[in-house]
C-alpha cells in the first residue's frame, strides 16, 4: 500500500477500525500504483499493435487485375458485345467496384471476366488494361442487364487511362 495513502488516513479523524477497513478496501479495489502503471503500459503496447496491424493491411499489394486474363492459343477471334461503357468517377475503398460517368456503379466479382481471351502472353500484355480501377480510367464491358439497379459486370474489356497512363510493367 502506498505511505500516502496511509498518511492522508491518519489525518482524518475516524476510529481506528473505519481507518483500518478504509485501508482494506483500497488494497482490494486495486489502487495499487504498480497495478495501474503495468495497466497503461500494457494498453499502450496494444494499441501500438493494433496500429501496426492495420497499417500493415492497408499496404498490402493489391490484386493485378490483369493477372486474370486469359491466354488460349486455341481461341477464335471474334467481336464483343459492350453496354457498359464511360468513364471512373468513383472507386470503391476494395477497388472491386466503381462508378461511371453515367452515375450507375459496377460491381466486379471472382466471376467476372478481365479482358479479352488472348492468343499468346505478348497479346495479353498489349491489352489496355490497368492493374486495378482508378479514377479517370476509361472502361468497356458487358453485363446481362444494364438497366438493373446493380449492375454486375460479366466482363470488362479495357480499363485504361488515355490521358495519364500507368506504366505497367
Amino acid at each position: 500500500m502506498n505511505k500516502n495513502y496511509e498518511n492522508a488516513i491518519n489525518k482524518i479523524q475516524a476510529s481506528d477500525d473505519f481507518k483500518y477497513k478504509t485501508l482494506k478496501k483500497l488494497e482490494t479495489h486495486g489502487c495499487d500504483n504498480h497495478k495501474n502503471i503495468s495497466r497503461v503500459f500494457l494498453s499502450m503496447a496494444a494499441c501500438i499493435l493494433i496500429a501496426l496491424g492495420t497499417l500493415l493491411h492497408t499496404n498490402t499489394k493489391s490484386m493485378d487485375l490483369r493477372d486474370r486474363i486469359i491466354v488460349d492459343s486455341q481461341a477464335i477471334s471474334a467481336s464483343v458485345m459492350v453496354n457498359i461503357e464511360g468513364e471512373i468517377i468513383d472507386v470503391s475503398n476494395d477497388g472491386m467496384s466503381f462508378q461511371l460517368s453515367s452515375g450507375k456503379w459496377v460491381y466486379i466479382d471472382h466471376e467476372t471476366q478481365i479482358g479479352m481471351t488472348a492468343l499468346n502472353d505478348s497479346e495479353k500484355d498489349q491489352q489496355l488494361f490497368e492493374p486495378s480501377f482508378r479514377i479517370g480510367n476509361t472502361i468497356t464491358g458487358f453485363t446481362e442487364n444494364k438497366d438493373a439497379k446493380i449492375i454486375y459486370a460479366y466482363a470488362i474489356y479495357t480499363n485504361w487511362n488515355w490521358n495519364e497512363p500507368i506504366s505497367i510493367q
